[in-house]
């Protein structure tokens, strides 16, 4: 497959070109129709329409990509790793500092919205006198 091809060709420049495969597998609806919402920046809910128009898309470019073999050992030589739904992750001969970086990145990403709450303490007597530390009551 291209993954093989891509392979034999770093290869045939440099033997010690390290070679990690990262897929992303996303077929939930929901978690669809929020990456529209963020990379086409719309203002409202994708429709219907481009929702499905989308997912015609995906599966008009699935029908020649063939997805990372788990499940025979066609692959095992090969490092990667796999992320299905943002909640499920395989990771296979994913060993090294950047590596390991790379599957800390993968696996805390997630599109879902966020909500942060900040806040500011209260105006200490310490902070009045220029003190640090210690536990003041609260100035006035």
């Amino acid at each position: 497959g291209c993954r093989r091809w891509i392979v034999d060709q770093l290869d045939t420049y440099r033997k010690s070109v390290s070679k990690t495969f990262v897929e992303v597998i996303i077929d939930k609806p929901e978690i669809i129709r929020t990456h529209l919402q963020l990379s086409q920046k719309l203002s409202a809910a994708p429709s219907e329409q481009q929702l499905k128009a989308f997912i015609d898309t995906r599966k008009a470019c699935n029908r020649h990509y063939t997805t990372i073999q788990t499940n025979d050992s066609s692959e095992d030589d090969l490092c990667y790793v796999k992320v299905i739904n943002f909640d499920t992750t395989i990771a296979h001969k994913m060993s090294g500092f950047f590596r390991q970086r790379l599957m800390n990145i993968l696996t805390v990403a997630n599109p879902k919205p966020r909500t942060f709450y900040l806040s500011r303490h209260g105006y200490s007597e310490y902070n009045v006198q220029s003190k640090l530390g210690g536990n003041p009551p609260l100035s006035q």
